[in-house]
């Protein structure tokens, strides 16, 4: 949540209720949040947590598809974020018992709708990201107890009246809003959330860009034409040259491991959700490593050197099946999206010793 070189954050959430029991009366509710990490140098900001007034799902997570009054309304909850790198602080974001209860009632309610929330901060005043931890860190010893739950949760205490003989029951709840299988092989199915994310500096069309926590993908794709189809490729090596203008990283002197992926679709589908990729050092060779590299520090300049011998042989074999190459970083490729830097290539046609090629090295059959 927040905003950092130029990427602006929201974050969304809708919990699900099993009961829609018209005795349950909430008495009081806090949406709470664990901190991970922070990027930026800001002091604190207001953060704004609002109604969602229209159905939305995880594939709709995108910026342009929340807008203020026509999917979420004014806000009716607020707290302050202060700048906190460390993990493990709670905040904790008093919520309106009215809007809890609603949300109870809509289980069995057709009239009344539980479209969950949004939290975002004024325009321009977050000069930081908060990081806080998903649903995904959920284990099986946070449903008996919360206080070493990491994981997001909307925390209720409500009273049940026993009609038959008046007898009130007072308990705490608390929901985490994600589906899961946690350790134990039970599933948690609290609800769904997610982020949404813009970048108003839009990466210049000169760089190739790389990224993660905003991820961005280079691809590429050479023409190998030229090279005859009877050539043996004794060595073929990617070079890209890395740009350090632009980049963004919160800590200089980390390293960013980078994978060469095949893409498997046609040019025309280069685009988000249609490409199809495989990743080539598993499904060529055996064993890991030829197709990657590691950048030392992308603060500075740098160049990246990917082994793409045998995938280059494929290629001059099997023109038909040359869609070009994607990149990913070390993180994607462990699953992990929650770290958030940048890295640009050099890209330009009329600058061949910078821009990316790949070196080759080739054997032809002896003439009879």
């Amino acid at each position: 949540l927040g905003s950092v070189d130029n990427y602006d954050f929201r974050i969304l959430m809708r919990f699900f209720f099993n009961s829609g029991d018209d005795s349950i009366r909430v008495t009081s509710a806090a949406l709470e949040l664990v901190s991970s990490a922070s990027y930026g140098s800001g002091g604190s900001f207001q953060a704004n947590v609002h109604s969602i007034t229209r159905d939305w799902s995880v594939s709709d997570l995108k910026w342009d598809r929340f807008q203020e009054g026509r999917d979420y309304g004014a806000p009716y909850a607020q707290t302050t974020i202060t700048n906190t790198n460390s993990a493990g602080t709670l905040f904790s974001i008093p919520f309106p018992i009215d809007t809890v209860q609603n949300w109870v009632y809509a289980t069995t309610d057709t009239n009344r709708h539980n479209y969950g929330i949004l939290i975002d901060f004024p325009e321009g005043s977050a000069g930081f990201v908060q990081q806080f931890y998903s649903g995904q860190s959920l284990k099986s010893a946070d449903i008996d107890n919360r206080e070493g739950s990491t994981a997001p949760r909307l925390t209720f205490v409500y009273q049940k009246i026993d009609r038959k003989n008046g007898n009130v029951t007072v308990d705490t709840v608390f929901i985490v809003p994600v589906i899961k299988t946690i350790d134990d092989g039970s599933t948690n199915s609290g609800g769904i959330h997610g982020y949404v994310y813009r970048d108003r500096s839009p990466q210049p069309s000169n760089v190739l860009t790389l990224g993660n926590g905003v991820v961005y993908h280079p691809m590429m794709r050479f023409d190998v034409g030229k090279i005859p189809a009877t050539a043996t490729i004794s060595n073929a090596i990617l070079v890209m040259r890395t740009d350090p203008a632009g980049n963004y990283r919160y800590t200089a002197g980390d390293s960013l491991e980078v994978q060469m992926t095949r893409v498997e679709s046609g040019p025309d589908e280069w685009v988000p959700g249609n490409i199809e990729i495989n990743a080539t050092d598993y499904n060529i060779l055996s064993g890991s490593g030829t197709f990657r590299d590691r950048l030392t520090d992308n603060l500075n300049n740098d160049t990246i050197r990917l082994d793409i011998t045998l995938q280059l042989q494929r290629w001059v074999a099997e023109p038909e099946n040359n869609f070009g190459m994607q990149l990913i970083n070390e993180d994607e490729f462990k699953g992990d999206f929650s770290r958030i830097y940048r890295t640009r290539i050099y890209y330009n046609s009329n600058d061949r010793e910078n821009s990316p090629k790949i070196v080759i090295y080739y054997t032809l059959p002896p003439k009879l």
